[in-house]
């Protein structure tokens, strides 16, 4: 019944929006609606496909599609598992298809920036490579992901402690372990979350340096407001004084998202989350006194 009524509100929202429902019951029928997808994308979706009971035969799949609009591009990963469909399945992917997996499932589903997505792929990739080190040959030998225990995941922890990493670090590949078995086990491949028996390292607690009044002040003045560069760079250093954004988030600000007569900007932050975040006068007036000049700063780039 579920089934049905998914078909149906998929029905009723294609006619409401124009657009079509495909209903491929092979994998060899996805290539063709890719191909009629992906003239039509402009973003980047993805697409959770299982199987019915019918076609499942004991196997559970699940298909992500990736469309880009940079040279259209349609990708199909699929994780196969075969057991019983109480949840008490074999894992039949690999070590590495896992970890992409994950990887796609936090840059599509959660949103992660390219920052945070970059750190989890280096603290996976370092642990795959721990389990399993590229031979002179060029070879790895398979992973077991299930054969992974906490006993494990310590001597890897135990092995960045030799190498003199410092414990922020040592903390933050540990966490990257724990969310990527938490998804194993969210996915059915695994049943229990190995990384979780792991006690975190014990941080040591530093306190925070920071400017006095005086020095914040006579840092905002440092710029030469009679340069073009200069009244940049102090509508930069005043709204990063003014907000508190991230310099990451500044530099993807767009004019639209600036509104000067309620002094207040909307921000995109962290998982594409925006908020709004009023400014001060004196904010204003630099960002006013840099869009004067913009336009010089934007005609020398264009001539280099």
């Amino acid at each position: 019944v579920r089934e049905l009524i998914g078909e149906t509100a998929l029905e009723v929202l294609a006619r409401q929006t124009g657009g079509e429902v495909f209903s491929p019951t092979q994998l060899e029928e996805l290539d063709p609606i890719f191909a009629r997808v992906t003239e039509q994308l402009r973003t980047q979706y993805v697409l959770g496909f299982y199987s019915t009971n019918e076609a499942r035969d004991g196997a559970f799949r699940r298909l992500t599609v990736r469309v880009k609009r940079e040279g259209v591009i349609a990708r199909a990963r699929g994780i196969t598992r075969r057991g019983d469909r109480r949840g008490r399945s074999v894992g039949g992917g690999t070590m590495r298809e896992y970890i992409d997996a994950f990887l796609d499932h936090l840059k599509y589903e959660r949103n992660v920036s390219e920052h945070t997505l970059r750190n989890y792929r280096i603290d996976l990739l370092q642990f795959y490579d721990y389990l399993a080190p590229v031979t002179a040959a060029g070879h790895r030998r398979s992973v077991d992901v299930r054969q992974i225990d906490h006993i494990t995941i310590r001597e890897f922890l135990a092995s960045l402690y030799a190498k003199q990493k410092k414990k922020t670090s040592i903390a933050r590949k540990l966490a990257t372990l724990r969310s990527f078995f938490k998804y194993l086990c969210r996915e059915q491949v695994l049943e229990l979350n190995p990384a979780s028996l792991v006690a975190t390292p014990r941080l040591e607690r530093k306190l925070p340096k920071f400017l006095s009044v005086e020095e914040v002040f006579r840092f905002l003045e440092l710029p030469d407001t009679d340069t073009v560069l200069g009244k940049r760079d102090r509508a930069i250093l005043e709204l990063l004084y003014a907000t508190g954004m991230r310099v990451s988030e500044l530099v993807n600000l767009n004019l639209d998202d600036v509104d000067f007569k309620n002094r207040s900007i909307r921000v995109r932050g962290k998982g594409r989350k925006e908020r709004i975040v009023p400014f001060g006068r004196k904010a204003q007036e630099a960002l006013e006194a840099y869009l004067g000049v913009r336009g010089q700063l934007l005609l020398q780039a264009s001539e280099e």
